[in-house]
Formats: structure tokens, C-alpha cells, sequence
């Protein structure tokens, strides 16, 4: 363990660093993948999907700091990280799943649909 000097000693150990940092990631996966669901069926389309995608972005953060970390224990990272870097970072994530389906449409289009197209 690192300690790290600030207003505070944070000491940093990097096994719970990892464990923190893949559930972090399987976490975003399975939200992304509840937006791509909402995209394909609501067919969001261009300024609607961004907006929409910074929108979720907020309500994700919402939802984990108010309902979800609370249940399973986790700390306040509202408070800890600070709100400005904790919702920046959020809205970024919803603006990159608002741009999923600007910058591959593709990826929202049935498979039937898809067979059509092609054969035209």
C-alpha cells in the first residue's frame, strides 16, 4: 500500500484497485448495453440519441450513488470524488452511448431488415 498525502490519507492497494475497477467496467457493459436496447427500440436517431445518451449518463449516476452503492455498502463517491469530476465523468459516458448510434447506425438495424437492404 501507497499512502498518498492530501487533505486526507488515502492508502492505495492494487488488488482491490483492480477488483474496483472491473466491476466498474462489467457495470458500464450492462448499462450500455440497456441503452443500445432502448436505441434499437425507440429507433433514436441523431441530436435525439446524444442528447438522450447524456440524459441516461446523469440518470446512471443517479441511480448507482442514490440506490444502488447505498444497498450494497459502497461508499458516497458523490462526496468522496467531488460532484463536478463524478457527474463530468458520467456525462461523458453518456455522450459516447448517445454516439453509438450517430456513428454506427448499423449496429440498431434488425437482421431482417439488414437481409433487405442488402438484397436491394
Amino acid at each position: 500500500m501507497i499512502p498518498l498525502i492530501g487533505r486526507r490519507i488515502v492508502y492505495f492497494a492494487l488488488g482491490p484497485a483492480l477488483v474496483g475497477l472491473v466491476v466498474h467496467m462489467m457495470w458500464s457493459a450492462l448499462y450500455g448495453m440497456i441503452f443500445g436496447l432502448i436505441v434499437y427500440a425507440t429507433h433514436l436517431k441523431g441530436t435525439s440519441a446524444v442528447i438522450s445518451g447524456i440524459v441516461y449518463g446523469v440518470l446512471v449516476m443517479l441511480l448507482m450513488s442514490f440506490i444502488v452503492a447505498p444497498i450494497a455498502g459502497a461508499p458516497n463517491l458523490l462526496q468522496m470524488l467531488g460532484g463536478l469530476s463524478f457527474t463530468l465523468g458520467h456525462l461523458m459516458f453518456g455522450l459516447v452511448l448517445g454516439l453509438w448510434p450517430v456513428v454506427r447506425p448499423q449496429d440498431f438495424v434488425s437482421s431482417a431488415s439488414r437481409q433487405i437492404r442488402q438484397a436491394a
